[in-house]
């Protein structure tokens, strides 16, 4: 689906005021132009583009086809109307300002009439000029927009642009085709002014319904008779003052407070990220029947999103693409099928988390960003620091924390927010350029390396690091969310929560002196907790005030990730080290020795736990849930037979033979991607082999590093998507037998180098888009 016509949907169903806010602010642009090359003067322009996202808002269950098309219609009409109201006033000005930027005058001539000749062109043509030249949508997008190769699009703008020239003669003779066209793709990167862009999200007019809107506009406009001086935002019309009143009546029913609650020995810690308490965004009402990968799907408490989804790697409501290409062109990059690429500030190898509207991912060394799902603009960039994270009291034992370390992090909040405009600022060229550093990142890294550096001054034991850290670093820990929170987790033992403005609610450390790998498991969220595993113990905070609920410790090494199921009607948190805790109460439970070390997740399934062992035998097992939490163990179910792997079968020197991706599970089939790029599946009721295949990849693996195919299968919609760590990722059809339906290619490397990145992260499906992240960038692929 069309993603503006989706947020428009969303809204109208749902009162959505953030797909609202979203939908204008990727139209902003366009509506503005439109009006502004109409009227010629940038307050009326402002006035009518306000006008008519509002007209937008009331009329948003009968928009049903293309969203930009009938705002550049509803925005010349409003336009064309002002004019004529202003001409009939004798209000309008003498001599309109040129439009800063201008390359010619004779724009002037035709710019207040291309907007009413667009619409005389056939509607395909029409259609296809605006969302090139007027939105500055690439053709390869606007192909897949409208279900058209991309040579149709081509073809629909040579012959828009001359069609459109011709109309024009009317006004001027001497503007050639070239010039028109250039003038029009100058269009699309018109400066919105920042009174419309802080409008957008109230227009949306909170959760009132269209009919309770109307009623209040009706009331309002009779009973205002002339503009009221106060009104100089909306502009003064009687509608605007009604949308103005609007908001103040939303904004005081949905306002919340939240006042952090004090913790224990824990207590949730302040620091330079912490924002002024705000109220969060609400507390979404999930659809219960919305498939996880649909655009309908919001996380909820009940269904709570992390790593792989919900944790299986299912997204059953995605429609994704299936393929798309990245490779070297000369000095750059040839692409097809990647909607965008955000430059990050960092490298990590965890993996994103969509939610709503946001995309979050971690970025070394500690890094929280939030990204707008559909531009990729990077939106916000949180640091987590281990002094922000002790408790009071641990913080009065160190003065030179408020004396050093406090004023450092206030210098690295200040680059965190120049990086995001240097970082946004090359997003644009991505996609067909090799990345370039920006200087910000670079005073941002010696910045935390002078953090660390102070804070091992201080006491090297309390901010100890593992070695495993300098190779796998701080942040492999994908984030949760409820759909009203989001946590993090990362390597030094630092959770943090915050909402979606990146208001940062508490921040927790735990203990040193662990496990050296019990800080790679990424946090579940779990009956109103966020619970992690390290040092090694599992504790469950409350998600809310950060306090510690409880705390289970554990032995045994852990690389994988926790699980979230149900037993005997409880929820239930676990990792294969035998640790498995009661959410509700934090009582340990199956504490026996069934689930050893390994690198991978165990997956659940009904009453089944899948589970590969990294031991000497590397063995791929099922085991049966206990009926209930207060008695029985897991016990051995089945025992998978191996593959017999040839010596050459697959690629890579070291452990090629060994799993990092964990199982994925669907139609009685459980499917294994091996570091040397194999794949298997077996049968879940017998344990037979169904097929080994060794697959179209050239993974890189290494002892004690990267290890080959590392990211985890995914099924979308009705394909399984398998990644290696070198850019390919080949898509099949589950089922028996082994049904390959592409192979696709992603070309990366770091600056000065031509060696490809290597990516270790699992994918994330919504919609037609798959999102994943390498060591440099976010990546979008899918429609548009």
């Amino acid at each position: 689906m069309d993603y503006d016509l989706a947020l428009l949907q969303r809204y109208a169903s749902k009162r959505d005021a953030e797909a609202f806010a979203e939908l204008a602010r990727r139209n902003s642009s366009l509506v503005y132009g439109t009006a502004l090359r109409i009227l010629g003067n940038a307050d009326d322009a402002l006035e009518v583009s306000q006008e008519c996202f509002y007209k937008l808002a009331l009329q948003a269950e009968s928009v049903t086809s293309s969203v930009p098309g009938w705002l550049h219609r509803a925005a010349r009409n409003l336009a064309l109307n002002e004019r004529a109201a202003i001409r009939t006033r004798k209000r309008h000005e003498s001599a309109a300002p040129r439009i800063e930027g201008e390359p010619d005058p004779r724009w002037r001539q035709v710019a207040p009439h291309v907007d009413e000749d667009l619409e005389l062109l056939h509607k395909d043509l029409r259609e296809t000029l605006i969302l090139h030249f007027l939105q500055g949508v690439r053709q390869e997008e606007i192909a897949a927009r409208l279900g058209v190769e991309q040579s149709t699009v081509s073809r629909r703008i040579e012959k828009g642009i001359v069609e459109l020239r011709s109309i024009l003669e009317k006004t001027t003779s001497d503007l050639p085709t070239p010039a028109l066209a250039a003038f029009l793709t100058a269009q699309a990167s018109l400066p919105t002014p920042a009174a419309l862009l802080a409008a957008q999200g109230k227009v949306a007019l909170g959760a009132l319904s269209t009919v309770q809107a109307q009623a209040l506009v009706k009331t309002t406009a009779s009973k205002t008779a002339a503009p009221h001086p106060s009104a100089s935002f909306w502009g003064g019309t009687p509608m605007k003052i009604a949308a103005c009143a609007l908001v103040c009546v939303t904004a005081a029913t949905a306002a919340i407070t939240l006042a952090p609650k004090g913790g224990t020995e824990e207590k949730p810690a302040a620091g330079p990220n912490t924002v002024p308490p705000a109220a969060p965004k609400g507390d979404p009402k999930s659809n219960p029947k919305a498939l996880l990968g649909s655009y309908d799907f919001t996380p909820s408490r009940e269904r709570p999103v992390g790593w792989r989804g919900d944790g299986t790697g299912r997204f059953p409501g995605a429609t994704p693409p299936v393929s798309w290409e990245r490779k070297r062109d000369g000095n750059g990059y040839a692409a097809k099928g990647i909607l965008w690429m955000t430059p990050l500030p960092n490298k990590a190898i965890s993996s994103p988390v969509v939610v709503g509207l946001r995309i979050f991912v971690t970025c070394e060394f500690a890094d929280l960003v939030c990204v707008d799902k559909a531009s990729g603009k990077i939106l916000w960039i949180r640091s987590n620091l281990e002094f922000e994270a002790l408790s009071e009291d641990e913080r009065k034992a160190y003065p030179t924390i408020a004396e050093k370390l406090e004023p450092l992090g206030l210098q690295l909040s200040a680059l965190n927010n120049e990086a995001v405009g240097a970082l946004n600022a090359l997003q644009g060229a991505a996609v067909a350029s090799e990345y370039r550093e920006p200087p910000v990142l670079t005073k941002k890294r010696a910045l935390e390396k002078q953090i660390r550096e102070q804070q091992q001054a201080i006491d090297k034991k309390l901010f100890a690091s593992d070695w495993p850290q300098n190779i796998y670093g701080f942040c492999t820990e994908t984030p949760a969310s409820d759909g009203k929170y989001l946590g993090a987790f990362f390597a030094t033992g630092v959770a943090a929560c915050y909402d979606f403005d990146g208001n940062r609610q508490w921040i927790a450390k735990g203990t040193n002196g662990g496990e050296e790998k019990g800080h790679y498991a990424s946090p579940i969220m779990a009956g109103g907790q966020f619970v992690v595993w390290g040092d090694p113990e599992m504790r469950g905070y409350d998600v809310v005030s950060g306090k510690v609920l409880w705390r289970v410790p554990s032995k045994g090494s852990n690389c994988g990730s926790l699980i979230r199921f149900q037993a005997g009607g409880e929820l239930v948190a676990g990792v294969q080290t035998t640790c498995f805790a009661r959410i509700r109460d934090g009582k340990p439970i199956w504490t026996g020795r069934a689930l050893e070390y390994s690198f991978t997740s165990p997956i659940v399934d009904g009453d089944t736990v899948y589970f590969w062992s990294a031991g000497f035998n590397k063995e791929l097992k099922a085991y049966k849930v206990p009926a209930s939490t207060d008695s029985g163990q897991l016990s051995a179910k089945l025992t998978f037979k191996k593959p017999d792997w040839a010596a050459n079968d697959l690629a890579g020197k070291y452990e090629k033979g060994d799993l990092n991706a964990s199982p994925l599970y669907d139609g009685g089939l459980l499917y294994n991607l091996y570091c040397g790029g194999g794949l298997t599946a077996h049968d879940t009721t017998t344990g037979d082999l169904v097929y080994r295949k060794v697959l179209p990849m050239k993974p890189r693996t290494e002892y004690w590093a990267w290890g080959g195919a590392s990211a985890s299968p995914a099924l979308a919609g009705k394909y399984i998507y398998l990644m290696d760590n070198q850019g390919t990722t080949v898509v099949v059809e589950p089922g028996r037998q082994y049904k390959e339906v592409t192979v696709n290619r992603i070309e990366e490397s770091f600056a000065g180098s031509k060696e490809q990145v290597q990516n270790l992260a699992s994918p994330w499906f919504e919609g037609g888009r798959m999102y994943f992240r390498s060591p440099q960038y976010l990546y979008c692929i899918g429609e548009k």
